[in-house]
């Protein structure tokens, strides 16, 4: 997955700005004119970085909704084979389930609604996709999916197969209207649709901000060791991240299975107390099961040097990372 472009909407002084993205950007204007804004943008879609109602856009029109918009486009392989579907173990690709957007592209929009008091998230995939549908194919369930083909002479090759049926309708429903923005929301509870966009959110780039302008105290010198350290541990999970996501899965299968095992034994003694438990596996990203240090043989600590040496060891990482891979896992900002 590689960032192609990201998109910002009523964000401090954008009101709609799209930038293309590719190995190596650089963003000059006069002050004041929305570059850093670019930057914490990219902060607040990847890391979540903090953002408040101050952040709106000003001149948005008095009866317009206070959203910011923010949504990144990503180059992915639209024919891979995915398992989209949560209860079963059907192949498909995002091409034929229409989850692209109308450039090709896999694009995800974080949206903030601050109309009221408190701050709304919600996270949308914006698709090239029919508007014939409430909810989206994709959300609805296999009677839905089942009765939508049959009340309209559909045939699918599977009709036990949401893909299956998906697909037929995708081919035989008249009159498709396509529209070029439709958007599938990504909700809290779980469903198909969340399960997706945790699978997208798994092969993200790390994003990682480095700041030149800086104040003279330790707690500052600390970041600055800090970003350094934080940076070689991430580029060097980031190459493992697919393994590592490979073997979780697995373990997080094997878990809910024997976890779905123990609520069936349980539904011996007492269905009632089965039937309001479910297993809830929480799990950790890989990066932060190590951390490291640089320690200095005179015994001065690295956070005490001179801000000179620890933006050389900084930029000693980058020519080194550099040099070592090429790869599209990790965004770098200055």
């Amino acid at each position: 997955m590689k960032l192609s472009k990201i998109r910002i909407k009523n964000f401090r002084g954008h009101i709609d700005t799209t930038v293309n993205i590719s190995n190596l950007n650089v963003i000059i204007g006069p002050n004041d004119i929305g570059k850093s804004s670019i930057i914490d943008a990219f902060d607040i879609y990847f890391n979540d970085y903090p953002i408040d109602i101050s952040d709106v856009n000003v001149f948005i029109p008095e009866n317009t909704p206070k959203i910011v918009e923010i949504s990144c486009s990503f180059i992915v392989d639209k024919n891979e084979a995915v398992t989209l579907d949560a209860s079963e173990n059907t192949a498909t690709s995002l091409a034929s389930e229409y989850l692209l957007n109308k450039d090709g592209f896999l694009e995800i929009c974080k949206k903030y609604d601050f109309s009221t008091n408190k701050i709304k998230k919600s996270i949308q995939i914006i698709t090239k996709h029919p508007s014939n549908f409430t909810p989206a194919l994709i959300l609805q369930k296999i009677n839905d999916l089942k009765k939508l083909a049959s009340d309209n002479n559909i045939t699918p090759t599977n009709n036990n197969i949401k893909k299956d049926i998906r697909k037929a309708i995708f081919e035989q429903y008249p009159n498709l209207n396509w529209d070029n923005e439709f958007t599938i929301e990504v909700e809290a509870k779980e469903n198909d649709i969340t399960q997706i966009f945790n699978k997208f959110k798994d092969d993200f780039p790390t994003y990682m901000v480095f700041r030149a302008d800086r104040t003279n105290t330790d707690k500052d010198k600390d970041k600055e060791v800090s970003e350094t350290t934080n940076a070689i541990t991430k580029s060097v999970v980031s190459e493992l991240e697919n393994e590592f996501n490979n073997i979780k899965n697995k373990i997080t299968d094997q878990i809910n299975t024997l976890a779905q095992k123990t609520l069936e034994k349980l539904k011996l003694f007492d269905e009632n107390i089965s039937n309001s438990l479910k297993s809830n596996i929480q799990t950790k990203q890989l990066s932060s099961l190590f951390s490291f240090t640089f320690d200095c043989d005179n015994g001065i600590s690295f956070n005490k040097r001179g801000s000179g040496v620890k933006r050389l060891m900084l930029l000693s990482f980058f020519l080194a990372d550099a040099e070592q891979k090429n790869t599209n896992k990790t965004l770098y900002t200055q």
